[in-house]
Parts: structure tokens; sequence; C-alpha cells
């Protein structure tokens, strides 16, 4: 069962919870037979997994900073490939493009423009990625 999603849940099948509940904890005895509780998600904050709302929240998190959106799914080591990237990326064609820019004006702006496009094309990876993963 998936516990992470638990705004789905209906019945689920426990041992013998009492129906007295103490700091908001069934009391079980597992040595009894089966009952059905009912649970309700009206605690639950996190959205469901595929819902517009967290499509949308992980979409504009990875376009303000690609890889956010991935922190925001869990997805701790794909989010850090992305930040990181576009950091390194960022940084790299920035370099070059000033570096260039002072001997060759042309080649400055064609590496500013590269790293522009680069930056583009890795944000909206990021934004796509996030958006489908949430």
């Amino acid at each position: 069962m998936d516990i992470k999603n638990v705004s789905n849940l209906q019945n689920i099948q426990v041992p013998n919870a009492t129906s007295s509940i103490k700091d908001n904890q069934p009391k079980v005895d597992l040595s009894d037979p089966v009952d059905t509780v009912t649970l309700s998600s009206t605690h639950a904050t996190e959205q469901p997994k595929g819902s517009t709302a967290k499509k949308i929240g992980v979409g504009i998190a990875s376009a303000l900073y690609p890889g956010l959106g991935q922190l925001a799914n869990g997805d701790v080591k794909k989010g850090a490939k992305f930040f990181f990237g576009q950091m390194a990326s960022d940084i790299g064609f920035s370099a070059l493009a000033i570096g260039l820019a002072s001997v060759n004006p042309a080649l400055g702006l064609a590496f500013g423009i590269a790293g522009g496009l680069a930056h583009a094309g890795i944000a909206i990876g990021s934004i796509v990625d996030a958006a489908k993963n949430a």
C-alpha cells in the first residue's frame, strides 16, 4: 500500500482497531480478528500524485531555478543534477563570453547566445521533467 498518497484511502484492514483514540492513534490488538476502519483524508497536506495543482507547483519551482521542482518531488539526486548542471553551464558560458568579448566581440556574443540557449534548454527540460514526475 502506498502510504504517501493518503487522500485516496477509503477502507483498510487493520487488526481490531478500537474506537477509542488517544493522541490520534488507534489502539491495535494484533491477536484479534481484522476489522474495517474508515480513514479520513482531512489531515492530508500533500497534493495527490498527478494532480494538476502539484504539476503546476513543481513546474513553477523549476522555472525559478532548474532542479527545484525535482527537489519538491522528492528526487534529490535528479534535482541536484539539474541545479548544478545549470549553474556550471551559466558560469562556463558567461566566463567564455566575457573573456572572448575583449579579444573578438563577435565570438563573445556567439558564446553569450549559446549560453542563453543552453540555459533555456536546461530550464525547459527541468520544468517538463518535474511536471511529468509530479
